[in-house]
């Protein structure tokens, strides 16, 4: 090795030793940095198309970036967020734009938007890495170096940190966190180093503030200087992060807590004053004109924290004032004082005081904050708790509380500021992440820093920090022989329990945390290959995350079901900009990504706004309703943007046109004040929907229109009005999807159903683990080993082993239900449960808006594979789009099965569907003759099978039915209605239907020429053939015991009397007499119908059911009338009795028979209940009671003989024939 390089090396090492604490701070920056980026980096870049784990916060983010590099303006108003209302921009702009700056200097060498991608995708990794810098900086500031190193350490373990600070998350928490902690970092030091003294002598000689103040400057310029560098730490917060009143809180509570302590004990305070001053002067000054040129709500974002800071200058100003006279006077005047303020504050400003308080929704938890997962505290539930203990490290966890009591300990030791402030701080943001989950990641300093500061006070009280101390004076090779001689048996301990206990288990959690779950199996098949065999866990599987990755971010990419649908929605509509495109509608959780991947404006966002029509349209009970809320969604967008109080005159004349002057009126009033009529919904529940007593304005109003519209008018006025308010307005909705993580499929998974159903206000229970039960539409049963119980009166002591769903009938009837399954179970022969999935798993498959007619199904993720043999090539299976499926199938490419069992795709399946106004199809239906066929089921099935609806033919033979696009089918039935099919079982015609997207929409411009109607009413008529029947009628009498086959039957032809035919369903009654046996019917309509035969008066009803269809060609219907037959047997003592006379006496017939040598005899009835008995010489028999509910039926009585006196009575004879046991009478019963 040359001299050089020795010197090099010598010099590198030299530089090392002088700036050790450097080094090791690049040293954390670096392995966080590797472990944020090298796992993640595989899933990042594919296709370069916002391949995010931060949930849908990031899409909107990137959208806001891209609308940047597009207009060169930032984006602070968009109508495609809170359609058709419009949002502004609550998004900061700070690093969006930073992200564009450093995308424009990388522009040359990666273009701008590949550059902005890549910039976008670190931004969070890279000021993750950051944080460990203003941690140490702090911990180092209060503690000390060594306790600066050590929280730094500690910090860079903590596996919170790396869950939002890695690559793919993109919300930008960690670069918000930069400024968040520099801002707590200088505060502290300004305070720290800011001298004690007197700033004004007298408060009566204002002449003398300036000097006085200029004076104090010049004395305090470091501490001046850090007061200015927290500010605009501060400022630039503002810029970033809505949330910064975050860290004004935790200053204002800890100069709150500092200016009653030095009141205490008689210390100045004008140096709290004078650095709160420059704080939030300066602040305050940097955001203003932000919040107020970008509108971006400054009565929420700025007023709030800035009465807060305020406050706060005017507390310390006041008790600068006050603590120069005795406590005992001080204190009771600053209560008072105190108290007044904030009475005033509540009186003049409420909404102020109650953002002030409620912590904006996170510590007094809102109805919509309720259901948000970063908002719940982790003490609500063991499974959070776990979670959160699981963020931190059970061992940092444990060692920073105990940080915490260690803090306390030196506060009232040492009553130093910089310690009170790094105690509430710590405090602070520990509480903050026990009151929601979204400060896990703010709390980390805490437990870092109270870990560092409590194992520097173990190492100090066990006297293992001497050395170091000593060793630091050495050089290299003496420090290495000291350390050698210096270790002993307590250091080998506390070493093992440190590693064991801290550095193991966070750093395991940290790395698995920085594991994406998309390839988390890929990592451990290569631990478990490395692993000697002793360490391979027992029956470990191939998508086993055993050793690690269990706890790791899930990266959303393309192939998610969710980003497919939405990538088949951004191909629709593309004609038009986006802002002019039909909004769509889905729970908003996915309002972001879908304006992101969707490119369509959406109703409900991340914002949280506009969730109640969102809920409300999920959960309506008929496509009646939907569409009223789409109405009253237009509504309320023109009544707001009229600014008047009113609706705009060309909406209130469409009102009126459809509904009337009084209806008109009466939803302006609603508009107006919806809360005045709230008590209307309470009273008539079966109008309005099923709310709770206290039900809020929004809510009242979406749930007063949808009745008064639903309840009122048909569905076609409803759609005309729709359309008209369209065409009015401009604005158009026409979108809905059901991601699958709404359904409850199951009582172990209910998915979210329960977050519309309960922030549309809707009657429900929680359980004692927490859970909201939405108990309109199921309640969840905990099955146990001792019964089952409802989950709200679930025993303590009692442990479910599972959960059972049952649903409510209003659950079927949901959008959420019928987009996602459609068929209910009442259509197949059950009360509960779903089809496909609880029962008939291989008999019925998805058909989402069943009984629909003016929604369709759109977009489904359809199971394809290439090859027609697929069983050959079963890994060959795809999912592709239902239309690109559809389309494959009529080109006979492939194997597609459209749709599958219902069970094979609920975990892949986010429907959307389509609202249409419909094409009209109308027409006919006639005899070949023109006599109009009356009450024929007309049913619309869509190009996928899916029935979408039905009408019937009126008394004049015409239908009138919605369409919607596609090759559709309109099938003409009657019959026995199969609601399963929403049609008859006899086939009458079938017509193709050819229905464009133009004639669906009603946009098509052209006329019929010959009727003068618009281009989408579509006119089909029918001729139907009407079908010759005759046969024969014979009645039927069975010879022996128990004998079905025709060999033991006797016939006999029935030679006169009349056959009649009916139709229950169109109350049609036909006729025809028996002649020679023989009857028939011509031009009979195809329908089902029940048979009865006359003869001689006696009525033989419901022979046969005859189901006729539609045919020219003659058919035979032979009528074969079988008795109903007693096989009687009479005994005495066991032995026969022959030569008895058995009768069967009924309400209105009666006959006898002669019981042979076996003493049996066989009697011949009609449907009834008859008393069966005997009588013979004195004696009678007992009496039997027999029941025949129908024809053909059989029946035995065994009778035994008693003494008896009998009564003759006439009868006449009808015929008579020969038995087996002996003559068989047939008689009649007549009134004596």
């Amino acid at each position: 090795m040359g001299k050089i390089q020795v010197q090099s090396i010598q010099g590198f090492k030299s530089w090392v030793s002088r700036n050790s604490e450097l080094t090791i701070i690049a040293m954390l920056v670096a392995i966080y940095l590797f472990i944020g980026n090298y796992f993640a980096w595989q899933q990042a870049f594919v296709g370069m198309v916002a391949n995010v784990s931060g949930g849908s916060d990031p899409y909107f983010n990137y959208y806001i970036i891209q609308q940047i590099i597009a207009t060169g303006h930032l984006l602070t108003y968009t109508q495609a967020l809170n359609y058709p209302i419009g949002s502004g921009n609550p998004r900061n702009p700070f690093f969006h734009e930073l992200i564009v700056f450093v995308a424009e200097i990388l522009s040359p060498i990666l273009g701008v938007k590949t550059a902005a991608y890549y910039a976008f995708m670190e931004f969070d990794a890279v000021f993750g890495a950051l944080l460990i810098i203003p941690v140490y900086l702090l911990a180092k500031d209060v503690f000390g170096k060594k306790v600066g190193l050590i929280s730094a350490f500690v910090y860079a373990l903590i596996p919170s940190d790396l869950s939002s600070g890695v690559l793919t998350d993109g919300r930008m928490h960690t670069p918000e966190l930069i400024f968040a902690f520099f801002a707590i970092y200088f505060f502290e030091k300004a305070m720290r180093m800011s001298s004690k003294e007197r700033i004004i002598e007298k408060f009566t000689d204002i002449k003398s503030y300036y000097g006085s103040i200029i004076k104090y400057v010049k004395n305090n310029l470091l501490s001046t200087e850090y007061a200015i560098f927290g500010a605009i730490s501060y400022g630039a917060l503002m810029l970033s992060w809505q949330g910064a009143a975050y860290i004004l809180a935790i200053i204002a509570i800890y100069i709150i807590i500092q200016l009653v302590f030095n009141l205490f004990i008689n210390q100045n305070t004008g140096y709290v004053t004078f650095i709160s001053v420059i704080f939030v002067s300066i602040s305050f000054a940097m955001s203003y004109y932000y919040y107020y040129a970008a509108n971006n709500a400054p009565s929420i974002w700025f007023i709030p924290p800035l009465f807060i800071g305020l406050g706060v200058i005017a507390l310390s100003v006041l008790i600068g004032i006050l603590g120069r006279k005795p406590w005992i006077i001080s204190i009771p005047l600053l209560i008072i004082i105190l108290g007044g303020l904030l009475a005033a504050v509540r009186f003049a400003s409420p909404h102020i005081f109650n953002e002030i308080i409620s912590g904006e929704g996170y510590f007094i938890k809102t109805r919509v904050y309720s259901t948000i997962a970063e908002a719940q505290s982790p003490l609500t539930a063991a499974p959070l708790l776990s979670s959160y203990l699981s963020e931190f490290g059970i061992g940092i966890f444990a060692m920073g509380m105990g940080g915490i009591i260690y803090m306390f300990y030196l506060a009232f030791k040492e009553k130093k500021d910089s310690i009170i402030f790094i105690l509430v701080f710590s405090l602070v943001s520990i509480y903050m992440s026990f009151a929601a989950a979204r400060f896990n990641v703010t709390a980390a300093p805490a437990y870092a820093i109270g870990t560092g500061a409590l194992l520097m006070y173990i190492l100090e009280i066990l006297k293992l920090n001497r050395g170091s101390e000593q060793n630091s004076r050495k050089t290299m090779k003496q420090r290495r022989s000291a350390i050698k001689a210096d270790i002993k048996w307590l250091q080998v301990i506390l070493a093992v329990v440190i590693s064991l206990g801290l550095v193991l288990p966070a750093g395991l959690s940290m790395i698995s945390n920085g594991i994406p779950a998309n390839n988390a199996e890929q990592v451990n098949k290569q631990i478990y290959n490395t692993l000697p065999s002793i360490l391979r866990p027992y029956a470990f599987q191939a998508n086993s995350t055993d050793y690690i990755g269990g706890t790791g971010l899930l990266i959303t990419n393309n192939s998610s079901p969710l980003s497919s649908s939405l990538a088949w929605l951004s191909t629709q509509n593309t004609n038009v900009p986006l802002d002019q495109r039909p909004a769509y509608v889905s729970w908003w959780d996915y309002g972001f990504q879908e304006l992101y991947q969707g490119r369509h404006p959406t109703v409900a966002d991340d914002f949280q706004q506009s969730y109640q029509v969102a809920g409300q349209i999920l959960l309506a009970e008929n496509q009646s309703q939907i569409i009223s809320l789409f109405a009253a969604r237009l509504l309320e967008a023109d009544y707001i943007a009229a600014r008047n109080g009113q609706f705009s005159s060309h909406v209130n004349n469409t009102l009126v046109q459809y509904l009337g002057q009084n209806e008109a009126n009466l939803i302006l009033s609603i508009e107006q004040n919806p809360s005045m009529f709230s008590s209307w919904i309470g009273n008539n529940q079966s109008i309005y929907g099923t709310f709770i007593k206290d039900i809020g304005p929004v809510n009242s109003y979406f749930a007063l229109i949808k009745g008064q519209l639903s309840s009122k008018y048909s569905t076609s006025t409803i759609v005309n009005l729709y359309q008209a308010l369209e065409e009015e307005t401009g604005y158009q909705i026409s979108y809905i999807q059901i991601d699958h993580s709404l359904f409850p499929f199951s009582g172990n998974n209910p998915g979210i159903f329960y977050a519309p159903a309960y922030l549309t206000e809707t009657p429900s229970v929680t359980s004692s683990s927490g859970e909201v039960i939405p108990t309109n539409y199921y309640s969840i049963q905990a099955v146990t080993s001792n019964g089952t119980y409802n989950v709200t009166s679930l025993p303590t002591n009692v442990q479910p082993i599972g959960y059972d769903i049952t649903y409510t009938p209003a659950f079927y009837n949901t959008s959420i239900y019928r987009f996602m399954i459609g068929l209910p179970p009442s259509s197949v022969g059950h009360s509960n449960g779903i089809p496909g999935i609880t029962f008939g798993q291989t008999t019925y498959s998805l058909q989402p808006a069943y009984n629909m007619s003016h929604f369709e199904i759109m977009y489904e993720s359809i199971p394809y594979n290439p090859y027609k043999n697929y069983t050959a090539h079963p890994n060959a299976w795809t999912l592709i789009p239902l239309q690109k499926a559809y389309k494959y199938e009529k080109e006979n490419k492939g194997t597609e099965i459209i749709f599958p069992p219902s069970y094979q795709i609920t975990s892949s399946a986010d429907p959307i569907v389509e609202y249409f106004p419909g094409a009209k199809l109308y027409g006919q239906i006639t005899t070949q003759s023109g006599v109009p066929v009356d009450g024929a089921y007309v049913t619309l099935f869509d190009q996928y099978g899916i029935p979408h609806g039905y009408t019937r033919t009126n008394r004049n033979g015409f239908y009138n039915i919605s369409a919607v696009p596609g090759n559709d089918t309109l099938f003409v039935t009657s019959g026995t209605f199969l609601q399963q099919y929403l049609s008859g079982t006899n086939t009458i015609k079938i017509f193709n239907v050819n229905v464009s997207m133009d004639q669906a929409e009603r946009t098509d411009t052209t006329y019929n020429m010959t009727t003068g109607l618009p281009g989408y009413y579509i006119e089909n008529n029918y001729k139907m053939n009407t079908t010759p029947i005759s046969g024969l009628v014979n009645l039927y009498y069975q010879k022996g015991y128990y004998s079905n086959t025709s060999g033991d039957f006797i016939s006999k032809q029935v030679v006169s009397g009349t056959v009649q035919l009916y139709n229950s369903s169109y109350n049609l009654t036909l006729t025809a007499p028996i002649i020679n046996g023989q009857y028939s019917f011509r031009d009979l309509p195809a329908y089902s119908y029940s048979a009865s035969v006359i003869v001689n008066g006696t009525t033989y009803s419901n022979v046969e059911t005859l189901n006729i269809t539609s045919s020219t060609s003659p058919v035979v219907y032979d009528l074969d009338v079988k008795l109903d037959t007693i096989f009687a047997t009479m005994k005495t003592g066991g032995i026969p009795n022959s030569g008895y006379t058995i009768t069967a006496k009924g309400d209105y017939t009666q006959t006898s028979a002669i019981t042979n040598s076996s003493g049996g005899a066989i009697l011949y009835v009609l449907p009834g209940q008859y008393n069966v008995f005997s009588g013979y010489k004195g004696y009678s028999s007992s009496i039997e009671s027999v029941v025949f509910s129908a024809l053909d039926q059989n029946q035995t009585v065994n009778l035994s003989t008693a003494a008896s006196f009998g009564i003759n009575r006439k009868s006449r004879w009808l015929f008579q024939l020969p038995q087996r046991y002996g003559a068989v009478e047939w008689k009649f019963k007549s009134i004596l």
